[in-house]
């Protein structure tokens, strides 16, 4: 399985006791930061600068990072305000990798930096579609959302 092989020669493991994953091509300041005080090892995933580098511009677009801590993969994407279009992208990256996380518990995250509409965007069906995936564990933060792991 190709997609298996890109996501393990993305995996950068860590045990940092504080990281703060920001999306560096954007404008954006919404942040998601680890806090782990037990150190306990985790794995960081680049999505679309690692895994999906080399998709062709039309494809449709996946998002940024993945976090694998545990038996738990945390999908997570920082957007500016377009809560919609992170929802999409989450929805696809999970769409696209979660045969690779069978025994995984999902969940994903989406920080934004202005202010979000979340109550426009629940009404959406690719947000009812990844709340199914996700079994309801997705969060939508703004500026920065803190997991403590």
């Amino acid at each position: 399985m190709v997609i298996y092989e890109r996501i393990n020669d993305c995996k950068v493991e860590k045990n940092n006791s504080r990281l703060s994953l920001k999306d560096v091509k954007a404008v954006t300041k919404s942040k998601y930061s680890i806090v782990n005080d037990h150190r306990k090892s985790y794995h960081i995933i680049d999505i679309e600068g690692c895994v999906f580098q080399n998709e062709n511009e039309n494809e449709i677009e996946k998002c940024d990072w993945a976090m694998e801590v545990e038996s738990k993969i945390h999908y997570i994407e920082l957007k500016g305000s377009d809560v919609s279009k992170g929802i999409s992208q989450l929805l696809n990256t999970i769409t696209e990798t979660h045969q690779c996380f069978k025994l995984f518990s999902l969940k994903a995250r989406l920080i934004v930096s202005k202010n979000p509409k979340p109550n426009i965007a629940k009404k959406n069906r690719k947000y009812i579609q990844l709340m199914k995936l996700v079994k309801n564990d997705f969060i939508i933060k703004q500026n920065e959302f803190i997991e403590i792991i």
